[in-house]
């Protein structure tokens, strides 16, 4: 499981790794980043090919909606951003394979307050509007 971001707070920029299957299942930063490089609040996230951690939506520490889903290797840290046509927060993330994304819901208050009923699948190298 993954746990990162949070009420935008310098604290919250911590994220960790937790093995819910290990007996000893302890909160370990994942390898290569132990931070995630901007404060965001009421996002949603996963990892996919067990290199890139993803962030989804949310909001920044100035209150501003964001519109993005933020990719970063673990490897290297190179960050990239892929933009969609909705501000989300609180949307939610599940796995669909190890490649794949699967973006869903969420509330975008810049649209007189919709919530919303799409849903995105998000890849390394694309991301699918349906």
């Amino acid at each position: 499981m993954l746990v990162a971001t949070g009420d935008p707070e310098p604290a919250s920029q911590q994220t960790e790794v937790i093995d819910l299957w290990s007996e000893d299942a302890v909160c370990t930063p994942p390898s290569g980043i132990s931070t995630w490089p901007m404060l965001t609040a009421y996002a949603a996230g996963g990892f996919l090919g067990g290199d890139t951690l993803v962030i989804c939506g949310g909001q920044d520490d100035q209150g501003n909606e964001r519109t993005t889903c933020d990719l970063v290797n673990v490897k290297d840290g190179s960050l990239t951003s892929i933009n969609f046509y909705h501000a989300r927060l609180w949307p939610h993330i599940l796995p669909i394979d190890e490649d794949t994304l699967w973006l869903t819901g969420g509330y975008d208050p810049l649209v007189a307050n919709t919530e919303l009923a799409t849903t995105l699948f998000v890849t390394k190298v694309v991301m699918f509007v349906l």
